[in-house]
């Protein structure tokens, strides 16, 4: 990326944060995603969640301000898991021997409505409360780094004092 990219990029994430100071987390997202197509376009398509890799898929770099926003950046983030091994496993041989799904019914059908139903959450700070559930519930939770995704490259093992 050059200077103008960096500039663009780095101005447009100031927008976002400008945004989440406010606390208004349905625009800060829309933000997000607009800083997120600047990126695209100024490194030719990196992949954000490969940053080694360049994602070159018809969504990668489409803006999603058209008639249906959300829709566009629902499928941008999305796509990448409809064609995973997980996607086929469930919808093939799990649906298959739990007999109780109907047809109609796929694993990940709904993600596109979630994901849009929950646009105004994504960006909301949620450290504390996943420490308390974690520190309040027998639950057992397995951390995945994730130093290579561009949207969350933390090594997710950060603790709150």
């Amino acid at each position: 990326m050059d200077n103008a990219g960096f500039s663009a990029i780095n101005k447009s994430a100031y927008s976002v944060k400008d945004a989440l100071d406010k606390q208004d987390y349905a625009k800060a997202t829309s933000l997000w995603d607009v800083t997120e197509d600047l990126v695209s376009h100024t490194t030719n398509g990196v992949s954000f969640y490969n940053i080694l890799d360049s994602d070159t898929s018809p969504n990668s770099s489409k803006s999603s301000y058209g008639s249906d926003g959300g829709s566009v950046r629902a499928t941008r983030h999305l796509a990448p898991y409809h064609s995973d091994p997980l996607s086929s496993l469930m919808n093939g041989k799990i649906k298959e021997m739990l007999r109780i799904i109907p047809q109609n019914v796929t694993w990940g059908g709904q993600s596109k409505l979630v994901f849009e139903a929950l646009e105004g959450d994504f960006m909301k700070p949620v450290i504390r409360v996943v420490e308390s559930l974690l520190n309040n519930t027998p639950i057992a939770v397995n951390v995945y780094n994730g130093q290579l995704d561009l949207i969350v490259d933390t090594m997710g093992k950060s603790r709150i004092g």
